[in-house]
């Protein structure tokens, strides 16, 4: 579950894949991309979105090794 009270507030939005139609829907609007592209990322992927510069990019989370 979402709260979408708290996400709504904040200034960067950073979300990867999801499964739950309902859960990608509303951080699709959030984040201002079709929900099913949240759906379908890949594995490490993510879009991100800073409020302030109303732009949504992508981008890969860098795995780093101990």
């Amino acid at each position: 579950m979402i709260d979408k009270n708290f996400v709504g507030s904040c200034s960067e939005i950073r979300c990867y894949r999801l499964v739950y139609e309902e859960d990608a829907r509303t951080m699709g609007r959030l984040l201002r991309v079709p929900y099913t592209d949240l759906m379908d990322l890949p594995r490490f992927c993510y879009r991100h979105r800073v409020i302030e510069d109303r732009e949504t990019v992508s981008g890969v989370q860098e795995i780093v090794s101990a």
